[in-house]
C-alpha cells in the first residue's frame, strides 16, 4: 500500500480543516479514480492505495501543490510506501518550495 498522509497545522479552527479535507478529497477524485481520505486524527488526513490507485495518488498531490492556500495550512507531509519503505520521503520538504516562489 502507498499512502499520502498529510498533517494540518495544529492552531487551524475545525471549520478550515473541513474545508481542507473537502479540497483534498476533490483533488484524490481525478482521471485516475477517486480515494476518499481517511482522518487519523483531527490534523492528519491519508490518502490510501495498492499499485494501482498509484496514479491517482499522484495526481491528487500534483493538484494540492498547486494550491497555495492549502499549503499555507500544512506542516507536514509524507508519502509512505509500505512495500518498499526505501522509497518513503517527506513530501513536504518538496511542496514547501512552491511557497516561496
Amino acid at each position: 500500500m502507498q499512502k499520502s498522509v498529510i498533517y494540518f497545522k495544529r492552531t487551524l479552527p475545525e471549520k478550515v480543516i473541513q474545508l481542507l479535507v473537502s479540497i483534498s478529497n476533490d483533488a484524490f477524485n481525478n482521471r485516475e479514480g477517486k480515494i476518499v481520505g481517511n482522518r487519523e486524527s483531527t490534523y492528519c488526513l491519508s490518502y490510501g492505495g495498492d499499485e494501482s490507485m498509484y496514479g491517482c495518488l499522484q495526481l491528487g498531490m500534483l493538484e494540492l501543490e498547486d494550491n497555495k492556500d492549502f499549503l499555507r495550512c500544512v506542516c507536514d507531509w509524507k508519502w509512505i510506501d509500505e512495500e518498499y519503505p526505501d522509497e518513503n520521503y517527506s513530501v513536504w520538504r518538496i511542496m514547501e518550495k512552491s511557497l516561496k516562489e
